[in-house]
């Protein structure tokens, strides 16, 4: 028989491994906060062969020291992890404790001549945060949960990823199997709720207002019992095994309830499964906690589909069906008084008058949404067609190439003094879910990951690029929506150095994008063109000596988004969450002068370019309302994304409504350059030294959701390919700059 090490030993999954150890006659060391408090504990001293076999000692996950003396071992199953949908720190109180808790069982592990084997237990939020049609399996990670987003799906995939990367880096005499299981149910040893049995609690007892598009994996506790166990006892097992039996629906589990007698009790009835119940469940879900919020937002009207044939092929693992599982669950909470019993024939209940309260209660709700949705609307859902300044092209869209040719929409485009091109795939895309690299240099016909494939995830997120005079790369990260600061990477491009990382502050250039970089190559001007109308707009000045920065004219009309609604290549209004939202941007497009001397810059969602000397940009003893004085009227402008710059002024600007790019020349005419069909979002421009001039179309109105999310894999490569399009010198009957 074995001697285990269990973590956690008054979890929820632990409880029920060891009652299947102890069975077995393997003897258990298990962990928890306090061995001496006789009632959370009593359970497990009260199974069948603990007292011969269980032996309790305290540990406190966030100790470094915790396991250090209780490795004398042959396993370790790690199971102590918080689970906590609404904390007010989630680096206190989730992140820390799960990766330090994870960290110190390693390293005590390594410190052990003993142990054979770590059983980690993870979770399926280390694999995905928001389903998105794909089928999962154990390749796949969550890279995109924050402490902002899916907190405590951040903890679960950093502290899963942080085991791997030990086992990489210091290659110890054990090996690691990690169990990730989706929503786990089942009977309990105690009167505790755990958070996944908690669900049903709350719709018995009206928690839910509505039946809402959400759709849940299950699995049995007891099944994730045997897989643990299964992974011990199985040399072959390796790697991760995704824990799942089966999907339900909120409204098949609501029936299912029903079924099982519990009709009488407060289970919500009003269906919001609709697209426009859905709509109205994810805007509702900003008024919520930021946990459950950000759950919602991310996971109403998705599905999750998974892939469990490792677990069943490796581990042997029979799953009970979920159906089995709930209704065992629900009579689990029954036994423990958490739920009434189910109705029978003989239960009197005044169920008409409930369920007129219940009525009246969800009216008034549905009230009290309806008018926060039109007050939303009138706040940021107005605006007036943005007038079309676009003239007949001076190139046709045939005489445009497409030399390069993407699985996924490109970003930005940068051309350096040397005529090498670089390119990003659009974060909005959020690329990293299928590519294994996102910025890319174009050589020889074909897209090399640039600097090297090893360095792309540093990149992951990435949204502007452009060169500058002293061989840098310059790579922005906005973090923003990601919640998380934004980054600022300079790459040598002779040697693939990476030259500059600096991490702004946390409510600093969150949504920086475009940016020019000065002649001495001492300055970096970026555009922060804000959320819609949610935060505001501005310019920052970064000094590359002292790694500091400044942000000047926030909020300032100049780089603040009007009150125009954008129209998509077809004519029709761009609007988000189903009209409620409309799309504007600040400032976006930067250019610089060739001697440094102005920065040129534009917002999307406005009708006017202007330009500053960039010394009073420079000059710190500046307040905004100095620099505002110095700000210059340019000229007009199409609905434009990027910009850029021509030797003699001439700027060169996207035309997102019209698919295409027009000029403004130094004396004020606005001119349409091209407009191509093919088109639907043109982004970013560049002008190569031989004067051909790039652009690329994101495709964000064809390929972004109503709320803001990205197509899944099979709607991108069924769309695709992407290219980015070149316009060469001799298509133009006169250069566009002298």
């Amino acid at each position: 028989m074995a001697k285990i090490l269990i973590s956690g030993a008054t979890g929820f999954i632990a409880g029920h491994t060891i009652e299947r150890l102890l069975s077995a006659g393997h003897d258990i060391v298990g962990t928890v906060r306090e061995p001496g408090q006789t009632e959370k504990v009593r359970h497990l001293l009260e199974m069948d062969g603990a007292a011969e076999h269980l032996t309790l000692v305290a540990a406190d996950l966030t100790d470094p020291n915790a396991f250090a003396a209780h490795t004398d071992v042959d396993v370790i199953f790690h199971m102590a992890s918080p689970y906590i949908m609404n904390v007010k720190d989630p680096q206190r109180d989730l992140i820390e404790p799960a990766l330090r808790g994870t960290l110190s069982m390693l390293e005590a592990a390594a410190k052990s001549n003993r142990v054979k084997r770590v059983i980690l237990t993870s979770s399926m939020a280390a694999i995905t945060d928001e389903p998105d049609g794909r089928v999962l399996t154990e390749d796949d990670w969550n890279t995109e949960s924050s402490l902002t987003r899916n907190a405590y799906y951040f903890s679960k995939a950093e502290a899963e990823r942080a085991a791997w990367k030990f086992m990489k880096r210091e290659t110890p005499g054990f090996d690691l199997i990690v169990i990730n299981p989706f929503l786990v149910i089942g009977p309990a040893h105690t009167q505790s709720i755990n958070t996944s049995n908690q669900t049903f609690i709350d719709m018995i007892k009206g928690t839910y207002p509505a039946i809402m598009a959400l759709d849940w994996g299950f699995v049995d506790v007891r099944d994730v019992a045997d897989a643990h166990i299964a992974a011990m006892i199985t040399p072959s097992a390796s790697g991760r095994y995704i824990c799942a039996s089966g999907n339900l629906t909120m409204e098949e589990v609501v029936s299912l309830i029903r079924e099982e007698g519990y009709g009488a009790t407060k289970l919500p009835s009003m269906r919001l499964t609709g697209s426009v119940g859905t709509t109205l469940m994810k805007l509702a879900s900003y008024a919520q906690p930021q946990g459950v919020g950000s759950y919602l937002r991310t996971h109403l009207g998705r599905h999750p589909r998974f892939d469990n044939s490792k677990i069943k092929l490796d581990l042997g693992i029979a799953f009970r069906t979920p159906e089995q599982s709930v209704r065992e669950t629900l009579a689990d909470l029954t036994k423990w008084g958490h739920i009434p019993a189910p109705e029978t024939n003989q239960t009197s209940r005044k169920k008409g008058t409930i369920d007129m309260w219940i009525k009246r209660g969800l009216l008034a709700l549905i009230a009290v949404v309806v008018i926060f949705f039109l007050g939303f609307k009138l706040m940021y859902g107005g605006g007036k067609p943005y007038p079309d300044v676009s003239t007949a092209p001076l190139i046709e869209a045939a005489s445009i190439e497409t030399p390069i040719s993407l699985q996924y929409p490109p970003g930005m485009v940068a051309a350096s003094p040397d005529g090498r091109i670089f390119y990003t795939y659009h974060m909005l895309h959020k690329p990293e879910r299928f590519a294994d690299a996102t910025v890319f240099e174009w050589v020889d016909g074909k897209g090399v990951p640039f600097p090297s494939a090893t360095m792309q995830t540093e990149f992951h997120g990435a949204m502007g690029v452009t060169a500058d005079r002293q061989g840098r790369l310059w790579i922005i990260k906005p973090g923003a929506l990601e919640g998380k600061p934004t980054r600022l990477i300079a790459v040598n491009m002779a040697s693939g150095e990476m030259v500059v990382d600096h991490t702004f502050a946390k409510n600093e250039a969150g949504f920086a994008q475009d940016m020019r970089v000065s002649p001495d190559g001492r300055t970096v001007y970026l555009a922060d063109t804000g959320l819609f109308r949610f935060s505001k707009a501005g310019l920052i000045v970064f000094d590359v000596e002292t790694q500091s920065a400044r942000t000047l004219l926030k909020g300032h009309p100049s780089v603040s988004p009007q009150n125009w609604v954008m129209r998509k290549t077809n004519g029709n209004p761009y609007r988000l969450a189903f009209g409620l939202l409309t799309f504007v941007v600040g400032v976006d497009g930067i250019a610089l002068t060739e001697d440094g001397d102005w920065l040129y810059f534009a917002a999307m969602s406005h009708d006017t370019v202007y330009r500053v000397p960039s010394k009073t940009l420079l000059d710190q003893t500046l307040s905004d309302d100095d620099v505002a004085e110095q700000i210059v009227f340019v000229g007009n402008k199409p609905m434009s994304d990027g910009i850029e710059l021509l030797p003699d002024n001439t700027l060169l600007m996207t035309d997102v409504e019209n698919g295409g790019l027009a000029t403004l020349s130094p004396d004020g005419t606005l001119t349409t350059l091209t407009k191509d069909p093919r088109v639907d979002w043109a982004d970013s421009v560049t002008v190569a030294p031989d004067g051909s001039i790039w652009f690329t179309d994101s495709r964000l109105t064809d390929l972004i959701d109503q709320f803001a999310a990205p197509s899944d894999e099979a709607t991108m490569r069924e769309r695709g390919p992407y290219p980015i399009y070149r316009i060469n010198p001799d298509a133009l009957a006169q250069p566009l700059s002298e």
